[in-house]
């Protein structure tokens, strides 16, 4: 493949040697989950025991549980793809050599999905394969639900790599990637909680509904069991991509292995911290004095303080450290 062509042979070798270790584990668990349970299902159906069959005709639903396998094989594999090659400075030298930033972008993206989806379609077909081997099954196979559950582990797969391709975008460290990206799936509503805990007030539920469609947990949740929900994790996964590219095009790469990408964010990023462990410490040490009357207020205070202050260090600490190295 030439320079000028978006895919490029060298670096997708490159990025699937990155990604080698977790394609083989992903292999591992889903051959677990998905042929392996759909077989163990079969031989239940075909035994003569009343209870192995039912036990049976109950395992063929039972495969359904790939979904933590997904998010979690998705989340490290963009992690590995962009944190971990920007806190490395790999990236600020892949990007000095002779391949445009579009190239650099889109066949670690494609890699990704080799990684993540590729294996997870070839496993549910060879699942479908040994259902469909033995006509004991088919009365008790929901083929409508299997496919409905595939489409949307791999909508899911999608949305969720592409997703944390942007929270990589915002940070060259591997753990604020990861732990801020979880973290960011529950705002607005996490901090709502933790603010009407602090203030012991509570809100109408009408208000707790704004919040969930405005929190995007909750917006993939809705989406993952709803009626052609796949096509709306699709969607955000398209808007993640561009998004993504965007934030990579605006990247210094003399920049991208400091804690903060983007210095624009770090008002934001500071004030979000101290607003969290402020009030987290604020809650925590208040339950733990709870029944000790007045003092609980006082412990609360003193928590808040702490909290703060911590809130107040620990970023100001890791951008500081990020921008000596």
């Amino acid at each position: 493949m030439s320079n000028k062509s978006l895919f490029n042979k060298t670096l997708i070798k490159k990025d699937l040697k990155i990604l080698a270790p977790i394609l083989i584990i992903n292999i591992i668990l889903l051959i677990f989950a998905l042929p392996f349970s759909y077989s163990q299902a079969v031989l239940l159906l075909l035994s003569e025991s009343a209870r192995d069959f039912s036990n049976g005709v109950v395992s063929l639903y039972s495969p359904y549980n790939t979904v933590l396998i997904c998010i979690l094989v998705s989340t490290i594999s963009a992690i590995m793809l962009f944190a971990s090659e920007k806190s490395s400075k790999s990236l600020e030298l892949l990007v000095s050599l002779p391949f445009s930033r579009k190239q650099i972008y889109f066949n670690k993206i494609a890699v990704g999905f080799m990684v993540n989806v590729l294996p997870n379609i070839i496993l549910h077909l060879i699942s479908l394969f040994i259902v469909f081997a033995e006509p004991m099954t088919k009365p008790f196979f929901n083929l409508d639900f299997f496919i409905m559950y595939f489409l949307n582990s791999i909508a899911l797969q999608t949305v969720v790599f592409t997703y944390f391709t942007v929270i990589s975008m915002l940070f060259g460290n591997i753990f604020a990637t990861a732990f801020c990206g979880y973290v960011f799936t529950l705002m607005p509503i996490g901090l709502v909680v933790m603010v009407q805990a602090f203030f012991e007030n509570y809100i109408s539920s009408a208000s707790y509904e704004i919040l969930y469609n405005f929190t995007p947990f909750f917006i993939l949740l809705k989406a993952f069991f709803s009626d052609l929900g796949y096509l709306k994790l699709f969607g955000y996964s398209i808007i993640f991509i561009v998004a993504g590219m965007a934030l990579f095009d605006m990247t210094k790469m003399e920049k991208c292995s400091e804690f903060l990408t983007f210095r624009k964010t770090e008002i934001i990023f500071r004030a979000g911290v101290f607003i969290c462990c402020a009030i987290f410490f604020s809650i925590f040490v208040e339950s733990i004095f709870t029944s000790f009357g007045p003092l609980s207020f006082l412990a609360k205070m003193i928590g808040f303080i702490v909290g703060g202050a911590f809130g107040l260090f620990i970023p100001n600490r890791a951008i500081t450290k990020s921008r000596a190295a």
